[in-house]
């Protein structure tokens, strides 16, 4: 079997070495000569920059200014390559691109479970009607991260009702109880929002504090004989929430459909 060989002279050799060391600078010329018209970049908060583009990757775009500035941004930052005969001025800011911050209010209808109520040591449940809850918060934008959300949020429960009913006994001897309960709530919410798009699907948990107020009568049935007991309480205790819904944006405003579990 017969080898062949290849041998490079000397000059041969300078030729690919001398090819290996210009190829960078080979490609970032052939990659601006594609794009001659171009005469800046604009960044998606709207800051525009002017100059010839001198490289391009998949990572960055490096630029150099009329004044002589080598600039460098991530290419995820860069909106669009501004061309020849288009405007140059900075694209406008909507409020929300303007601030991380946003506030909002919000009210609903509250399905109440059974309360559990303690007396002398003994404890029972109780049936609460339903009732109308409001409430606002203030948030912001995680800068670095911006499908994330902080939120401080109160809400009110309206006064929900206690209807009378036997907690404990029977016949002659029993006692029951009727009254009304409401709270107010103090929450800090960690918010996971899709950040794009008009339907913004969010999931999200909070943590705080719930202060709950009661007042009403207890009505002790001892032998047929009916004795009112009126009482008022509060009481302050850790809550918790876990959240679950859909905003839509409506052009630069936002309407959002949320639900609490």
């Amino acid at each position: 079997m017969k080898i062949k060989r290849v041998v490079l002279s000397r000059n041969g050799l300078l030729l690919v070495l001398a090819a290996l060391l210009l190829y960078p600078f080979t490609f970032t010329a052939a990659f601006a000569q594609e794009m001659p018209d171009v005469i800046g970049i604009r960044l998606y908060d709207g800051t525009v920059i002017e100059g010839t583009v001198i490289k391009a990757t998949a990572d960055e775009v490096t630029i150099r200014t009329k004044d002589g500035q080598i600039v460098t941004r991530k290419f995820s930052e860069v909106d669009n390559f501004i061309k020849t005969g288009e405007s140059l001025k900075p694209a406008p800011k909507t409020k929300y691109e303007e601030s991380p911050f946003y506030a909002g209010i919000y009210g609903g209808y509250v399905l109440t479970d059974k309360a559990k109520v303690e007396v002398a040591g003994e404890s029972f449940k109780v049936d609460m009607d339903d009732s109308w809850i409001m409430g606002f918060k203030l948030g912001a934008n995680i800068p670095s991260a911006p499908f994330c959300n902080l939120e401080v949020e109160y809400s009110h429960i309206f006064s929900s009702d206690v209807p009378l009913q036997t907690v404990a006994g029977s016949g002659a001897n029993n006692l029951q109880v009727q009254g009304d309960a409401y709270l107010n709530n103090l929450m800090f919410n960690f918010v996971v929002r899709y950040p794009a798009g008009n339907f913004r699907p969010y999931l999200g948990a909070g943590i705080g504090w719930s202060h709950f107020e009661t007042s009403g009568t207890f009505r002790a049935v001892v032998g047929g004989t009916t004795y009112n007991l009126p009482f008022d309480a509060q009481a302050d205790a850790f809550a918790f929430q876990i959240l679950a819904g859909l905003n839509y944006r409506l052009d630069r405003g936002r309407i959002g459909v949320r639900s609490c579990i």
